[in-house]
Parts: structure tokens; C-alpha cells; sequence
């Protein structure tokens, strides 16, 4: 059975961002490794509630907060990836309720260039690289 991601966003609604443009690559990338996406839109309800691996949400004030409550009453994972205006908002503490999205996800990431190669991973290959030499 394929991995099932329930992606909280905003993004894509008009008008058009940028963030909408990296969420739709996200989406494209997932669904050609045969990731199940479904989107919902902040504190609106999935259609199957409880058909998921994981809640993603994109953009820590605005979805973090649903995608974490969703993934908790589901019992399921939450990972919360920042976009630029997270940054800047955590910066200059005026986001309070992504930072308190932050400290409650799973995992936390950032965009990346893109979904590259296909790539897979070990269980027993590092998950984190350094760049430092002995």
C-alpha cells in the first residue's frame, strides 16, 4: 500500500504565490514515487479522516497549527516544513502560533531544491551528513 500524505496548505488557493508553485512540485514529486497526496485546506475537515500515514503541513502560522491538531486526533505523525515568511516571522517573534506548531510537529523542515532522483534509502544508512573531516 502506498505511503498516504494529508497536505495542509494554502497555497494553492489564489491568488498565486510562489509557495503555491513549490507545493505543486511537492505534490507532482510525491504522487510519481507513488505517494498518495490529498489536500485540505486549513481548519477544513479531510474527506477520509483517518486514511493516513502522516499530515504535512506547509507553512508553520498559517497550517501548522491544523496540520498538528489533525495529526494528534488522529494518532498519526506531523511534520510541519517552513516557508520564507516562517523565517522571517520566527526572526522577529511575531509568529506565535507556528512557533508553537514548531515545538509540537514531529519533524520540521525547510524546502529544498527539488524532488531530484529517486533515492533510496537504507535503514541502516545515515540520515544526516556532516560535512566536517577527521
Amino acid at each position: 500500500m502506498p505511503l498516504r500524505v494529508l497536505l495542509v496548505t494554502d497555497a494553492l488557493l489564489p491568488p498565486a504565490r510562489g509557495n503555491g508553485t513549490t507545493v505543486a512540485r511537492w505534490i507532482e514529486g510525491l504522487e510519481r514515487r507513488g505517494v498518495h497526496v490529498e489536500v485540505v485546506e486549513p481548519d477544513c475537515e479531510p474527506r477520509r479522516a483517518h486514511d493516513f500515514d502522516l499530515v504535512h503541513g506547509y507553512h508553520a502560522e498559517r497550517c501548522g497549527p491544523w496540520c498538528v491538531e489533525l495529526a494528534a486526533r488522529f494518532g498519526i505523525p506531523s511534520i510541519v516544513s517552513l516557508g520564507g515568511t516562517d523565517l522571517w516571522s520566527l526572526e522577529d517573534g511575531s509568529d506565535r502560533l507556528g512557533r508553537g506548531a514548531l515545538a509540537r510537529c514531529d519533524l520540521v523542515t525547510g524546502a529544498v531544491a527539488s524532488f531530484g532522483p529517486v533515492r533510496h534509502v537504507s535503514a541502516a544508512e545515515p540520515r544526516i551528513s556532516t560535512s566536517s573531516s577527521s
